[in-house]
């Protein structure tokens, strides 16, 4: 690791990132959405993480309209607001609270950033451009027959048959297409896998 001291400080893995989020035995959260209760957390922390059976569900929590106050924030520490209460969620994303998590989150950032140079600022370019991209406006139907994601995660049965809007589009030794549900991203998907 980095001999930088904030970063062998802070940036480190932290039980969070390995199990989740926290399960409180009042938390019910939305049914539609499947969820378990996780690992036990640090006596220091208390209660249990709380386990999602799919990256999809966990990102459910993020569409517009949903728990957190992050869909379409274009600034780092606004999103990282969103999660809390003081930024406008209908609960705090982690026990941690909103200035103890925004102070590891940084750090994380810090890290990233040190061990991939421009990364995040090239998404971020990537992502909020000015740019009018033609292929925001095309649908793509996901075909019923489909089965993996181009990532290999399987695809869950509710997305095939529907239409999703099309964010992004590559060439591998085939085509790839990023399929996006109110903006946000669910899942590259293989040419042959388009109805």
């Amino acid at each position: 690791m980095d001999d930088d001291p904030l970063v062998k400080d802070k940036y480190r893995f932290t039980n969070f990132a390995k199990r989740g989020l926290t399960w409180s035995d009042s938390y019910v959260g939305n049914p539609k959405i499947a969820k378990t209760k996780g690992s036990k957390r640090p006596n220091n922390e208390g209660g249990h993480y709380i386990r999602y059976s799919s990256v999809e569900d966990w990102v459910y929590l993020l569409r517009p309209g949903g728990t957190y106050k992050v869909s379409g924030v274009k600034n780092f520490k606004a999103a990282v607001k969103g999660f809390f209460r003081a930024g406008g969620a209908k609960y705090d994303y982690a026990a941690l609270g909103y200035s103890g998590y925004m102070e590891r989150i940084e750090a994380s950032k810090y890290g990233i950033d040190k061990q991939n140079p421009d990364v995040l600022d090239r998404l971020d370019q990537a992502l909020f451009s000015e740019v009018v991209d033609e292929s925001v406006s095309k649908k793509l139907k996901v075909a019923q027959n489909a089965t993996h994601w181009y990532t290999g995660e399987v695809i869950p049965d509710w997305v095939k048959e529907l239409e999703f809007e099309l964010i992004e589009e590559k060439e591998v030794t085939y085509k790839a297409y990023l399929l996006g549900n109110e903006g946000i991203a669910i899942g590259w998907i293989i040419e042959s896998d388009v109805a």
